[in-house]
């Protein structure tokens, strides 16, 4: 029987008068698993990032934590929500109050029990290595320490999900080094879902990325041990043909795009195929083999790729 999802978006929809900020956007996050946002400004992260957290509400298309709809105002779908641990971008939280007594604060808010709130704010101080500035007021911070004083506050009441919009921004690269460390410690016990316009960010922490465009899924990509390589192949021949000849030699679907009377092939290879059997198959095939080359499927091919895919439907239609 398949896992139910810790979290499902069903064909959200976001309108803002005419403007359509999000259009569509539907996937599932498993337990325990980092799922990136990944898109230029203006991608349409953030308003479904905000949706997903419950603090905007979407013109169409649905939510789910585990398997059950977050819609509505009821008692049911409140506790629903409770499962959610929420930071917004800038971490906007009371400068004039000490972390601690930003936490209590947060504490009565989640409706925590008295008689365990300061046990659950010391834990979420120390999960997050803020617990030495507990009494520091939140306005002497840096901007790094600030997150981690938000981080704390999202986990505070220990939630199963945790949805970050843009976690890293704005703070110097030590810190950005360090609180990347600490959400994928957190990923270990929680889901986690968060934006990010960073490649490197989402690479390091996610197990899978989502790559966003004018407010639309354009496509995914799962982590890689960096081991793996897709063999480009460009030959004159048809793309029906060549992607006939490829398959048995290939670990997965193949990517073909044809132009001026040569087709390119994209595909990882299978374990018992090599780059001479590919040259064998097709120059014996009698086609005219132009290039035969490796190229490293990294997140930044693919994104730029999905992106200049997206541009050119664009202007298209």
């Amino acid at each position: 029987m398949a896992e139910t999802p810790a979290i499902r978006a069903v064909d959200l929809v976001k309108r803002y008068g005419a403007a359509e900020a999000v259009r569509g956007v539907g996937f599932s996050v498993a337990p325990r698993e980092t799922v990136g946002l990944l898109g230029p400004n203006g991608a349409g992260k953030t308003t479904t990032i905000r949706m997903l957290a419950g603090f905007l509400a979407p013109t169409a298309g649905s939510i789910e934590v585990g398997g059950e709809s977050v819609g509505g105002a009821g008692p049911g779908a409140r506790d629903m929500r409770r499962r959610i641990g929420y930071l917004p971008e800038g971490t906007p939280i009371r400068r004039d109050m000490t972390v601690r007594d930003y936490l209590s604060a947060r504490a009565r808010i989640y409706g925590l029990p008295r008689a365990r709130r300061r046990e659950m704010i010391d834990r979420a101080m120390e999960r997050c290595g803020i617990a030495p500035r507990a009494d520091t007021l939140i306005g002497r911070l840096s901007k790094g320490l600030k997150q981690r004083a938000g981080l704390a506050q999202a986990i505070l009441h220990e939630p199963d999900i945790l949805i970050l919009d843009e976690p890293s921004s704005g703070i110097d690269p030590v810190q950005i080094v360090e609180v990347r460390n600490l959400i994928r410690e957190l990923g270990q016990s929680h889901t986690i879902v968060f934006s990010s316009h960073v490649l490197p960010e989402a690479e390091q922490i996610c197990d899978r990325v989502l790559v966003m465009g004018r407010g639309r899924i354009l496509g995914e990509r799962r982590r890689s041990d960096g081991s793996e390589a897709r063999f480009v192949v460009e030959a004159g021949a048809p793309a029906a043909r060549l992607i006939a000849l490829l398959s048995p030699l290939a670990a997965g679907d193949i990517e073909a795009s044809e132009a001026d009377g040569l087709t390119v092939c994209r595909f990882v290879l299978g374990a018992e195929t090599d780059t001479a059997r590919v040259a064998e198959t097709v120059v014996g095939a009698g086609i005219p083999l132009q290039r035969l080359t490796s190229e490293r499927d990294d997140l930044e091919g693919a994104f730029l790729r999905l992106l200049g895919e997206d541009e050119a439907a664009a202007r298209a239609s």
